[in-house]
């Protein structure tokens, strides 16, 4: 969640003290009626650690940040410090274009939360960082067609049991596609791939989004994958069916 709001922040979408706000009380509106879905079950607002919190807090930062995108403008005041010290934001030439924001978000924060898996975080709690054994450097650039992408794929299995192991979804499969199989002339330079994320944290979410028509999406996962191949020298796209109990992604990868 950190990762994404500072994506946000980075793309200046809207000033942050508005995001803030806005984000409040749309949580607010929001949050009794997702309570009530799962009764029984009692869900404490603000236990992030909780993934049905979880699950509920990024729909929110997600689709806060959806909703303002198509009336958002390139240059805006922003107040900032305890005193509320007022400034003027202008966004970057290169996304003076709303419809070229969903993706600068994505990227960046992709992006963050690979370097954080690699690096470990900073919770920000008495210096206390956290890290993640088993996150993947990127694949060697002196690897070359089919053992590059070989290795990535085997970077892309190394990510998924990561985010299974903290608690981010129960299981996670990545898998040569073999529904699309490669041409043979294409074969050393190009594969595609099948995760499957089984009852991801983010999968209530991610059906909500896509009900109420929100650009935005909420696929951490996805956003990852595609900054660890980015940081391997591979290009890739995806893309993602949502089902009742599953995210399943095919990805393209290309050198």
């Amino acid at each position: 969640m950190r990762s994404s709001y500072e994506a946000v922040d980075e793309c200046d979408v809207l000033a942050m003290d508005t995001f803030q706000a806005t984000s409040w009380k749309f949580r607010q509106s929001e949050w009794e009626p997702y309570k009530y879905l799962y009764e029984p079950l009692k869900i404490e607002q603000g236990a992030i650690a909780d993934p049905l919190y979880f699950d509920f807090a990024t729909f929110v930062q997600t689709a806060t940040v959806g909703r303002a995108i198509p009336k958002s403008t390139s240059v805006f005041e922003e107040r900032v410090g305890a005193e509320g010290t007022p400034r003027i934001v202008r966004r970057d030439e290169s996304l003076r274009d709303n419809d070229a924001l969903p993706e600068a978000i994505a990227e960046r924060c992709g992006k963050k939360i690979y370097e954080r898996l690699v690096n470990g975080f900073d919770r920000g709690e008495d210096f206390q960082v956290e890290y993640f054994p088993g996150a993947p450097k990127p694949v060697s650039r002196d690897a070359r067609g089919t053992q590059r992408l070989d290795e990535a794929i085997g970077g892309m299995r190394a990510i998924a049991e990561v985010f299974v192991d903290n608690g981010y979804a129960l299981r996670i499969s990545v898998d040569n596609d073999l529904r699309a199989s490669n041409r043979p002339e294409n074969a050393d330079v190009s594969r595609r791939v099948r995760v499957r994320v089984n009852g991801p944290a983010t999968l209530w979410g991610a059906r909500e989004l896509i009900n109420r028509g929100i650009v935005t999406t909420n696929e951490f996962l996805g956003f990852t994958l595609t900054a660890y191949l980015a940081e391997s020298g591979i290009s890739s796209a995806y893309t993602e069916r949502v089902t009742d109990t599953e995210i399943d992604m095919s990805f393209s990868l290309s050198l």
